[in-house]
């Protein structure tokens, strides 16, 4: 393709390397030109940085692999396509083996992590090749709620009914506006290592019986969990460890667990986190009382 005027705009829609030449023209005469390659690739950003327009597009794609299986998808979409319930049974059945958990322990947690990663976002492509896959970085977040901009992390567009959306209050504790309101949960998913009592495809330790998609966001067991992992934290990781080995084993832990306890709490076990509380103030008092 070719175009010409004082200001040009070129959009590139296939994943390459292109030449291009400028040519500049005084009148009719040629006065120079330069010839160079150009990359047209895949760019993930924060989720903050995407144009209102890039941000829809993503959601929307995203949207699709809730509402449409993968044997329908893969007829409309190409044999990328995978439903967000097929990538989710990926999940929690390599994390509910009761003999190792694939997906979060030791190192498993990054390649498995990253493998589920691009299938996931390689579905969203196949829906629509304009859209590579965002990420959250949760330090900005952390960063505003410690300077005292936010006074709650649920102050963050993350939260928002245009975006991922806030949980409302019981019974079901999930999202009632926008465009996540009311995700279910598979249900009637018997057979194999992914679901619990219930049948709902959800850890066998994680009794949840709503059959829907459930956030506790910032409750811990009724205890208030405010807390993020912090630029510092990621930088004592890079910093502290010395291989690839070191790094894979540290990162499940400190600078990505407390993201789940923030972003999906614990709901339902007041009774059970006092007692575990009220036994170990008296080992601390059994210990104290010794120590005299």
């Amino acid at each position: 393709p070719s175009a010409t005027g004082r200001k040009v705009t070129q959009t590139f829609e296939e994943l390459r390397s292109y030449e291009i030449t400028l040519a500049a023209y005084l009148g009719s005469s040629l006065v120079g030109s330069a010839t160079g390659k150009v990359a047209c690739r895949y760019v993930r950003r924060e989720l903050r940085q995407l144009f209102d327009d890039d941000r829809t597009r993503l959601f929307s794609a995203m949207a699709h692999l809730w509402t449409v299986s993968t044997a329908e998808g893969q007829q409309s979409f190409g044999p990328a396509y995978t439903d967000v319930y097929d990538l989710a049974r990926y999940h929690v059945t390599l994390a509910s083996d009761r003999t190792c958990d694939h997906m979060h322990d030791g190192l498993g947690f990054l390649p498995q992590h990253i493998g589920m990663t691009l299938a996931f976002e390689q579905s969203l492509q196949a829906v629509d090749p304009q859209v590579a896959l965002a990420y959250w970085d949760f330090t900005i977040d952390k960063y505003h709620y410690d300077a005292g901009n936010w006074s709650s992390l649920l102050e963050s567009p993350l939260w928002s009914p245009e975006w991922f959306g806030a949980t409302g209050g019981a019974p079901y504790h999930t999202v009632e506006h926008g465009r996540w309101a009311y995700i279910g949960v598979e249900a009637n998913v018997w057979g194999g290592d992914a679901h619990n009592s219930y049948g709902y495809m959800r850890a066998p330790w994680n009794n949840n019986n709503r059959p829907y998609v459930t956030r506790a966001t910032g409750d811990l067991c009724g205890e208030s969990f405010s807390a993020l992992p912090s630029c510092k934290v990621h930088w004592y990781t890079i910093d502290y460890t010395k291989s690839w080995q070191d790094f894979a084993w540290v990162l499940p832990y400190e600078p990505h667990g407390p993201v789940h306890r923030f972003g999906g709490g614990a709901r339902d076990c007041n009774t059970t986190f006092n007692k575990v509380a009220t036994y170990l103030d008296s080992l601390d008092m059994e210990d104290s009382e010794t120590s005299r």
